[in-house]
């Protein structure tokens, strides 16, 4: 139930500016934030959220941010002076 909360309490604050600005104050305490704005999340929440959202990223995921995988956000056009006209491979 709390991992729910902590989800509906993230898109919220997502959607409210007003609720960012709190979060973003200096020695802001988001439980209390979450309780104001009617959600019920825990510390144990935070930090499994935490950590699932600063995991190391692989080898594969830091090549496909890193340019290596040309199709790996959306499909581009070649724009190289070496692609051909027809099958745009570079």
């Amino acid at each position: 139930m709390s991992e729910e909360q902590l989800k509906a309490f993230i898109a919220k604050v997502q959607a409210d500016a007003s609720l960012q600005e709190q979060l973003k104050a200096e020695g802001a305490d988001p439980i209390a934030i979450a309780k104001v704005a009617g959600f019920s999340i825990t510390q144990a929440d935070l930090e499994a959220n935490w950590k699932e959202s600063s995991r190391e990223l692989s080898d594969a995921d830091l090549e496909n941010v890193s340019g290596g995988n040309k199709f790996s956000w959306f499909p581009v056009p070649c724009v190289s002076l070496f692609c051909t006209p027809r099958t745009d491979k570079c």
